[in-house]
């Protein structure tokens, strides 16, 4: 289900400042979200040990490995 009227951003990585380690050179990259999508996704990712980043990479990840979406994506014809 695609949300519209969206009034919720989530930031996605982290700037490192100079000289610190670990996430350095990391871009920072915002998506727009519903807000109740949001919350439900996070109810589901954090008895995982996951949040909004961890579970993004994971899913970007599957994207480059599987050279495309992780999953079929069909229209509501092709499902019946």
């Amino acid at each position: 289900m695609l949300y519209s009227g969206c009034k919720s951003a989530v930031h996605i990585g982290d700037v490192a400042q100079e000289g610190e380690t670990g996430m350095a050179n990391t871009p920072t990259t915002t998506m727009r979200l519903d807000p109740e999508l949001k919350d439900e996704a996070m109810k589901v990712l954090e008895p995982l040990g996951l949040n909004m980043t961890g579970a993004v990479t994971i899913f970007l990840k599957a994207v480059v490995r599987e050279n495309g979406l992780p999953f079929d994506v069909r229209n509501k014809e092709a499902r019946q």
